[in-house]
């Protein structure tokens, strides 16, 4: 089967002609060099780049996700607090608030 975008025909000097179809003109010498290199950094160099920014594109998405995170705790220990407050000034008795522990804690070592 033939592949009219890499047809490779034999001229009479021996190197390959790229892109020559049954319907284009030959190319020159330079056009030739402008194609295999473009056939090279889309063969080898283009998917680094990809993966590249759909790499950097999740971190930017996980950092913001992160400091969204963060931002919405503190605002709910805002809250919290802001309760604790408004709870012992009506006379509640009211246990201190401690500091957050760790899940992890409880499994410290042994």
């Amino acid at each position: 089967m033939e592949n009219l975008h890499e047809n490779r025909e034999r001229r009479g000097d021996g190197r390959a002609q790229l892109g020559a179809t049954p319907f284009s003109a030959p190319l020159s010498g330079r056009e030739i060099v402008v194609m295999e290199i473009w056939i090279e950094f889309r063969s080898h160099v283009l998917p680094w780049v990809i993966a590249g920014a759909v790499i950097g594109l999740q971190g930017y998405q996980e950092n913001k996700r992160t400091t969204r995170l963060n931002e919405l705790l503190v605002r709910q220990a805002q809250s919290l607090e802001q309760v604790h407050i408004l709870l012992s000034t009506q006379g509640y008795l009211v246990p201190p608030m401690q500091e957050p522990r760790s899940v992890f804690e409880d499994f410290g070592s042994r």
